[in-house]
């Protein structure tokens, strides 16, 4: 039992959100734009056709930074079969997904309420007819299963606090600004082979005022 504390306050205490939760990018050509960028995997499974990227932006100047346009550098898609999902497609896709995450999300929950119950009964069991073993391996499932639960959310929070909301403005090739000594997040959907595994993209940034520069970072 404090053992299944003690691992559920830790996994607490970490789940502080940052920056930049993915990796950091490094600039292949040296330009003067003021900016830190990284980027990470979202929500990755193996076997999958698509592959969700959050990327963060950050402004490390003092006035503002306009990023007029954003675009990812994939070798010939009918060589790699790489290509970012735009359009209908990515509206396809989105409602696609979300039907899937009911599902899941539905057959999780329904696991764990019955998870709930077993612990329950168990201690109720054990306390009648004076088990006290069986009382403390109810008592430790019924725990686990609050804990999973709560640790469930925390995750929840987090992702939310270092991910960017999937909304079309928020897509990667859209023209956004970054305020000052602030940061800004944004995604991009990208369709792949099942079998392949992205480690590593590329993409070109041009500022409003014509500064380029392309960036290089291993996911």
């Amino acid at each position: 039992m404090k053992r299944l504390l003690l691992a559920f306050a830790v996994l607490t205490l970490n789940a502080c959100a940052t920056t930049h939760p993915g990796k950091m990018g490094a600039s292949l050509k040296n330009s003067n734009i003021p900016l830190k960028i990284s980027a990470q995997k979202v929500d990755q499974k193996e076997n999958e056709a698509f592959q969700l990227v959050d990327v963060t932006i950050e402004n490390m100047s003092d006035i503002w930074l306009k990023i007029h346009s954003v675009r990812m550098v994939i070798n010939d898609p009918s060589i790699s079969k790489v290509s970012v999902v735009m359009g209908r497609d990515l509206k396809d896709w989105a409602l696609a997904m979300e039907a899937r995450v009911r599902k899941e999300s539905y057959n999780t929950n329904m696991a764990m309420v019955g998870l709930a119950a077993v612990g329950a009964a168990a201690t109720a069991y054990g306390l009648y007819d004076d088990k006290p073993d069986v009382a403390i391996a109810g008592a430790a499932t019924l725990v686990g299963a609050g804990a999973w639960a709560a640790t469930n959310k925390s995750k929840s929070n987090l992702k939310k606090a270092t991910t960017s909301d999937t909304l079309p403005n928020n897509h990667l090739y859209q023209t956004f600004s970054v305020p000052a000594k602030m940061f800004a997040r944004r995604w991009v959907l990208l369709n792949k082979p099942s079998d392949q595994n992205i480690d590593k993209i590329i993409f070109d940034v041009e500022t409003i005022e014509g500064d380029k520069d392309t960036y290089e970072i291993a996911l």
